[in-house]
């Protein structure tokens, strides 16, 4: 039977880590189409539901306009008021 769904990971060491539990048999053979996300740096939870949430918090702060996403970052002279 197969069948389709989404997941997000991390390579980590020529590996694929999956962001959250998996419901697959070890072993399993599938097809992976990579859609990489922005660089910076990446948080890594050891506990799935954590990261769930932590998703979740940021999803809302960039829905809320707290959270600018699109935007360059600020030089240091503008981060201190110096320019």
């Amino acid at each position: 039977m197969d069948r389709e769904f989404d997941i997000e990971a991390t390579y980590d060491g020529g590996v694929f880590r999956p962001e959250e539990p998996v419901s697959l048999p070890n072993r399993a053979r599938v097809r992976l189409t990579v859609h990489e996300e922005g660089g910076g740096p990446t948080i890594v939870y050891p506990d799935p539901e954590e990261a769930r949430r932590a998703r979740e918090l940021w999803k809302s702060f960039a829905e809320k306009g707290i959270l600018d996403l699109g935007g360059r970052p600020l030089t240091r002279d503008e981060m201190h008021e110096r320019g």
